[in-house]
């Protein structure tokens, strides 16, 4: 995993107060569209632009959400409430709206639903963002994901993308059109699994699938830490035991990486996320349910790397707030973060800073001064190691 902590801002479950909302609403009248979207990579997600009201906004681009305004520029908080369902099974009540318009390059989207936040979630106050681009926006396109040229082409035309039917796999949809594929964990296992663009992640695996199929000899290998990895839009995950197996082969389509690792979820789906693109190239063809994923090579080895212990921010200062087993005697949850190979962190004054920021990010190693809760000081060296 590229980051201690991993994000996925999923929405699930919408509905009104006694009723389900269908967010599949909305349409575009053009035709023959292609759209070269750009996109940066702000904390390991994809942040892109299109015009609302006139203005130019800036949007997180998520398959595994429906689309997001803020109540803060929108001009009001929605004509109802619903309820919305975040990644880590944390629901929370919101807006929701029909958004007269939404123009991206040249292509205007109309009366497309959408959930209303007040801009106090964690999403819009880390990434500094004026929405979400989901899945129900897209349902009638055709999004491959170029990363070469950090881009993301939408279209109506399959033929623009010169798409092979050899890396085409079934695709299913949810009731905000989040795309899921079905993936093969071993020779007689698939499961469906959600392509999720706002996850930062690879392979999460939900823990009830797990408990279903507890007496399965399909993981090789397991490991346990405890703390908190994962945020979700309302917020990051309470403590818990962290889990993560491993999966000989992970084939999609006619592709396969090899000792994959999966963390679990408490979400009751599982997905993939961006991580994937390491991989190869992705595309999601709504329009006529199939997902290509045209691999770099047939074969490939899992290239994940993780850290033993992970940071997270309280009071301004750092703490360790992940330890996996082979560390737990080691370090504790709590333990101040006090030197990083010699130099105290910088002022980390909100969890944003750490997830945008971490003191570990593009470090292979590093050394840690930790200061326990008695004040004993210890002193720990970590390594971002591959994951076999």
């Amino acid at each position: 995993m590229k980051n201690a902590l991993i994000l996925a801002f999923l929405l699930l479950s919408i509905c009104s107060y006694g009723q389900k909302i269908s967010m599949n609403g909305g349409k575009t009248n053009a035709k023959n569209y292609f759209i070269k979207l750009p996109y940066q990579v702000v904390g390991n997600h994809l942040i892109v632009q299109a015009t609302v009201k006139g203005k130019e906004r800036d949007f997180l681009f998520d398959t595994g959400a429906s689309t997001i305004v803020q109540q803060t520029w929108y001009g009001h908080n929605g004509t109802q409430k619903i309820n919305m369902q975040d990644a880590n099974d944390v629901s929370d009540s919101t807006g929701f709206t029909i958004i007269d318009s939404i123009q991206i390059g040249s292509v205007v989207f109309e009366n497309i639903p959408a959930a209303v936040l007040k801009g106090d979630d964690i999403v819009s106050k880390c990434f500094k963002i004026d929405g979400l681009i989901g899945s129900n926006l897209l349902r009638n396109s055709i999004v491959q994901f170029d990363t070469d040229r950090k881009l993301i082409l939408i279209t109506d035309n399959e033929d623009s993308l010169k798409l092979s039917k050899k890396h085409a796999t079934k695709l299913r949809f949810d009731n905000q059109s989040s795309p899921f594929v079905t993936v093969k964990i071993s020779e007689t296992e698939t499961e469906l699994i959600l392509f999720d663009s706002g996850s930062s992640g690879f392979y999460d695996q939900s823990h009830p699938y797990i408990a279903s199929y507890k007496n399965r000899q399909m993981f090789t290998d397991s490991i346990s830490g405890f703390g908190s990895e994962s945020g979700g839009i309302w917020g990051f995950e309470k403590e818990k035991k962290q889990q993560k197996f491993k999966i000989p082969s992970l084939k999609i389509g006619n592709a396969e990486i090899i000792n994959t690792w999966t963390t679990i979820t408490t979400d009751w789906r599982s997905r993939v996320g961006l991580e994937l693109l390491d991989y190869g190239k992705v595309t999601i063809d709504y329009r006529h349910r199939k997902f290509y994923f045209e691999p770099k090579s047939a074969s490939q080895p899992y290239q994940g790397k993780s850290w033993p212990i992970g940071p997270t921010v309280k009071d301004g200062k750092l703490y360790v707030g992940l330890v996996w087993e082979s560390y737990a005697d080691k370090a504790k949850l709590g333990d101040e973060i006090v030197e990083i190979d010699g130099q105290i962190p910088k002022p980390v004054n909100t969890i944003c800073d750490l997830i945008l920021d971490s003191p570990l990010r593009n470090k292979q190693s590093a050394t840690l001064k930790l200061k326990s809760a008695d004040g004993s000081i210890k002193i720990l060296t970590i390594n971002k190691l591959a994951e076999k």
